[in-house]
């Protein structure tokens, strides 16, 4: 994220001082014409001409003598290409992402063409045929642009949905998950955003009927997921999770199989979840405990909280700015890359999104005040209220 950030931040400065290069070579080509400055409004073209033209233009030559050359010249695929007078030289190939066309006022049949180290006046047979030319230009580079912005987005696109199959993978590999956290099926395919297991499809539908609240369910082969999403799945799994909330079991016969029926599985399912009636029960689990669990990064330790339905929403006893910080803004405050399944949990399954300080501050305020762009992503992701003030 960091190295795409500096990549973008580069970009830009880059962008900056080609910009730059363009005025000052214009204004030294003709420092007296205002008109000629790059201008960040471009020209818009008339669509019926297309994106590519071929014919002739003249134009004006470089030199001193600044006399009038006739020229072939072609428009295609983005570029512009300007025939030379010996035909033994290459023609000129101007990339249009990185010129721009300007209107001459003083004469409805010339143009001028603003590249990133000079300008080019051109001169049409006529008026009709200058604006059809201009035309063509802008269609030929607004064209150029979609592709360009087209590309970038299908790289990105693709980047990150290996990114995300790589995740997957790896997730399936974590002990546990080649199994459904409730029934044992194999191969589940679904998974709980909030809680970070997988479950089967059959599983699945009873977790959707308990509500998002509890258990939000997305699938793994259906749904477009992004990374986020599998912060906890990757820090949890089915044993991590099975360990606290299955382990006072009585007997494994309480637990369903792939053979039973649904009203089985509702009834386990409803026991393990919603009344959390078999989960391990710790004294370490209370709210004095939460704060080292944050600095330590224990996830076991707030879902063993969560387990024995620990207030997540209280304020803590010893805060580190704010008097009112619950749990969640102590963990955006130690939050880094490391520790953001920490926060996620909290976010999702503390309830506390809208809790505010005595000054008022939520933990989104906490987020942007101290420099937490990942926080305020996954904050923004689950909905935070913006318009607390």
């Amino acid at each position: 994220m960091k190295s795409r950030q500096d990549g973008e931040k580069n970009l830009l400065w880059s962008l900056r001082d080609h910009l730059k290069t363009v005025l000052q070579l214009e204004q030294k080509e003709d420092p007296g014409n205002k008109k000629a400055r790059y201008n960040m409004h471009q020209l818009q073209g008339n669509k019926q001409y297309s994106t590519e033209k071929s014919g002739i233009l003249f134009k004006k030559s470089s030199g001193l003598r600044k006399v009038w050359q006739k020229r072939k010249c072609t428009i295609s695929n983005g570029y512009l290409t300007i025939s030379h007078s010996m035909l033994n030289h290459s023609p000129a190939k101007l990339n249009l992402l990185t010129c721009q066309v300007k209107l001459n006022t003083d004469d409805k049949k010339c143009f001028d063409l603003v590249s990133y180290n000079r300008t080019y006046h051109f001169l049409a047979e006529d008026e009709q045929d200058c604006a059809v030319w201009i035309s063509v230009l802008s269609n030929s580079k607004k064209g150029a642009l979609n592709v360009a912005f087209g590309k970038a987005q299908d790289r990105e696109k693709s980047r990150q949905e290996a990114l995300t199959q790589a995740i997957i993978e790896r997730i399936r590999g974590i002990p546990g998950n080649r199994e459904c956290c409730d029934c044992s099926a194999p191969d589940p395919t679904y998974i709980s955003i909030n809680l970070g297991i997988l479950i089967c499809i059959e599983c699945s539908g009873i977790h959707r009927e308990m509500g998002v609240h509890l258990s939000c369910i997305q699938s793994l082969s259906l749904d477009k997921l992004v990374t986020s999403e599998l912060l906890l799945v990757r820090n949890i799994g089915n044993s991590g999770f099975n360990n606290i909330m299955e382990a006072n079991l009585p007997t494994v016969s309480l637990k369903p199989t792939v053979h039973d029926d649904m009203v089985f599985r509702k009834n386990f399912i409803i026991s393990k979840y919603v009344e959390k009636k078999y989960a391990k029960r710790s004294p370490a689990a209370q709210c004095s405990g939460l704060t080292e669990a944050v600095k330590d990064k224990d996830i076991f330790s707030l879902l063993q909280a969560y387990a024995e339905n620990v207030d997540l929403c209280k304020p803590v006893l010893a805060p580190l700015q704010e008097s009112g910080e619950t749990i969640l803004h102590l963990a955006v405050l130690l939050s880094d890359r490391t520790s953001l399944h920490i926060v996620d949990f909290l976010i999702q399954n503390s309830g506390s999104l809208a809790k505010q300080t005595v000054k008022g501050n939520t933990p989104l305020h906490y987020s942007c005040s101290h420099n937490k762009p990942e926080c305020v992503k996954l904050l923004l992701k689950a909905k935070a209220n913006i318009t607390i003030s």
